[in-house]
């Protein structure tokens, strides 16, 4: 039994360390990632120290049990929103445009005011566009084969639109001018290579992601909707809120909300798809099965004003 105490906090206090540390490899992307639940293994063996008896090692396995729950309480905890605009969102992974084009546009018409897609082919921006064309009269497009596209429909007026081509796997911006409020409100939508099959580029892209949101010219809220494969415990992707954004799921307090992978009969592990804001609160975001596809959507409630 001690051996298997020692393991386990040998493994939680390795998953605690390696979110921290800059995601420089695969083992430790994937170690940070899996943390909250490696990280388990500390108050299994803070209870296994103590019924046999080993006291100095059960106190330090409960500095590390209270250390873990340090990094995941702040998530549950929901930040307070001002009285303003309300922008409704939803972003969703549509896996090599294999997602049902009949249902995504339901979850949109039902949901959104702006719809984010990440894998949209060109052939389901057509299906999309066709569904979509009376409820989201305004769309910034670009579609690509597989996994390359992206795109947005947006109930209210686009002013403006651009991109970042640096972006293998796409980044698309609009203005979008929301009632109630003076200035446009600057929507993103960019998707991240997989770690698995393109790790070098994953880094390269994460790694300028920040500075591409910092610098957006944009004098109102921006709200993004991405897949970034990487979750919250990955130094990495905590490093993008230096630049002035919060996670929308610590925002409304709904912790680690799992979105992949929704296509196994296992429960869903990871969360890598994710709603960021800058000058506006998420108050309530859940993930909803979209037929078709890989991932779950994000269905957010955006004020669009910090408290």
């Amino acid at each position: 039994m001690c051996v298997l105490a020692v393991v386990l906090l040998v493994v939680a206090g390795t998953a605690l360390v390696a979110r921290f540390l800059p995601a420089v490899s695969r083992t430790v992307l994937l170690t940070a990632a899996l943390s909250p639940y490696l990280m388990l293994g500390a108050p299994v063996s803070t209870a296994l120290f103590a019924v046999i008896g080993r006291s100095g090692l059960a106190t330090v396995a409960s500095v590390a049990t209270v250390a873990a729950l340090a990094t995941q309480l702040p998530s549950f905890v929901r930040r307070r929103a001002p009285s303003a605009p309300v922008l409704r969102f939803v972003t969703a992974n549509l896996r090599y445009g294999q997602a049902d084009s009949a249902a995504v546009a339901e979850l949109a018409c039902g949901h959104a005011d702006v719809l984010t897609v990440q894998e949209l082919t060109p052939e389901l921006a057509d299906a999309l566009s066709a569904r979509l064309a009376t409820a989201f009269p305004f769309a910034v497009l670009r579609p690509g084969e597989r996994a390359s596209g992206v795109g947005l429909w947006s109930r209210h007026p686009v002013l403006a639109s651009g991109g970042d081509e640096r972006f293998q796997r796409g980044f698309i911006t609009a203005r979008v001018r929301v009632p109630g409020l003076p200035v446009p409100t600057t929507v993103v939508c960019t998707h991240l290579c997989p770690p698995r099959s393109a790790f070098g580029q994953w880094r390269a892209d994460i790694e300028r992601l920040g500075p591409a949101l910092k610098s957006l010219d944009a004098d109102g809220p921006v709200v993004v909707g991405c897949d970034l494969n990487a979750t919250p415990d990955v130094r990495d992707f905590r490093d993008l809120l230096r630049a002035g954004y919060a996670g929308g799921a610590g925002q409304a307090g709904a912790g680690f909300l799992r979105t992949h992978p929704d296509d196994l009969p296992i429960p869903r592990v990871v969360a890598v798809d994710h709603v960021l804001t800058r000058g506006a609160t998420v108050t309530a975001i859940r993930a909803v099965r979209v037929p078709g596809s890989d991932h779950r959507a994000l269905v957010a409630t955006v004020v669009l004003g910090q408290p």
